[in-house]
């Protein structure tokens, strides 16, 4: 009778440990999938804590652990920590047993491609190469649409600034009709930089602005005036002062919202280049204080910056 007492009572145990178990794990897949990040977005950085509190429990799977570290790596790219995230994530994808068909592995190389292109290092062009072929228009979408373009940007056989805007444009209208907001404006923002890249500054500034409308509708915090600096920058570039007024205005107004250290940069950084174009140098002598006391030491000016 004891014997049947103690066998009864290590089944129900051994039942509500699993039990346990596979609710702690279901706890961490629905984690993984809340701090999952489009490629051309950055995640809140609010999630940040939980996520290195998670990556020290013991009882993730390889996968689990896998997928966690391959967003801390999204998260110190757009922190500018490239070489960081890409030691940690080269070290990652040489893990055995990791499905090499899940969204974290091709992720994974894309973001090491990332970080090679933020410092011009030509081995981004493999990494891209790879994350494209990881992927499909219909299988991690985010991530065959950032590396295409990538690979257009940076990888094209053809140097010619015509065939690589016809292969751009081409992308574009892949995903006009059923694109979702935030890939058509990682789309024209890479469209908007490219004509930046040959000095079209008005084309560019309407990309931008194409882009920062469609950005509006999915990204948060200071993500949401990322791209709007872009089409200051190239308003102003290319003579057309009011429209660029109209867009600082439209800045300060997020600016009052979001209140973050990189938005007021964004926000002060305009206006001095602003007054500095239209040769205001009364109103540029009050605003580099301000623009020197919120300075973003982490901040990468836009590429097209020539003001």
């Amino acid at each position: 009778m004891f014997q049947k007492i103690a066998c009864t009572i290590i089944l129900i145990l051994s039942v509500a440990f699993a039990s346990f178990t596979t609710e702690a794990s279901d706890a961490i897949d629905a984690f993984i999938e809340e701090v999952r990040t489009p490629s051309y977005d950055c995640p809140s950085q609010s999630l940040f804590p939980q996520l290195e509190k998670t990556l020290l429990g013991e009882s993730l799977s390889t996968q689990q652990r896998f997928a966690l570290t391959v967003a801390k790596g999204q998260f110190l790219i757009c922190r500018g920590k490239y070489e960081e995230a890409e030691k940690m994530l080269l070290k990652a994808i040489m893990q055995s047993n990791i499905d090499e068909s899940s969204y974290a592995f091709a992720s994974a190389i894309y973001q090491i491609g990332f970080s090679y292109d933020a410092r011009e290092n030509p081995a981004r062009c493999k990494y891209y190469k790879q994350a494209q072929d990881l992927s499909s228009p219909e299988r991690h979408s985010d991530i065959f649409t950032s590396a295409s373009l990538g690979l257009i940007s940076y990888c094209s056989d053809s140097s010619s600034p015509e065939v690589r805007l016809g292969k751009m444009f081409g992308v574009l209208k892949r995903y006009s009709n059923d694109g979702s907001p935030g890939e058509l404006a990682h789309i024209h923002n890479s469209i908007g930089l490219l004509y930046g890249s040959l000095e079209q500054h008005a084309l560019a500034a309407e990309q931008y602005l194409k882009a920062h409308e469609m950005g509006l509708q999915v990204y948060e915090g200071s993500n949401r005036v990322s791209i709007i600096i872009s089409a200051i920058v190239s308003l102003l570039s290319s003579g057309q002062f009011d429209r660029a007024y109209q867009s600082i205005l439209e800045l300060g107004a997020l600016n009052t919202e979001i209140n973050t250290t990189l938005s007021n940069f964004l926000y002060q950084y305009a206006l001095s280049i602003y007054y500095r174009k239209t040769q205001d140098y009364t109103s540029l002598a009050y605003t580099l204080p301000d623009l020197e006391a919120v300075s973003y030491t982490h901040l990468t000016l836009p590429t097209i910056c020539s003001v």
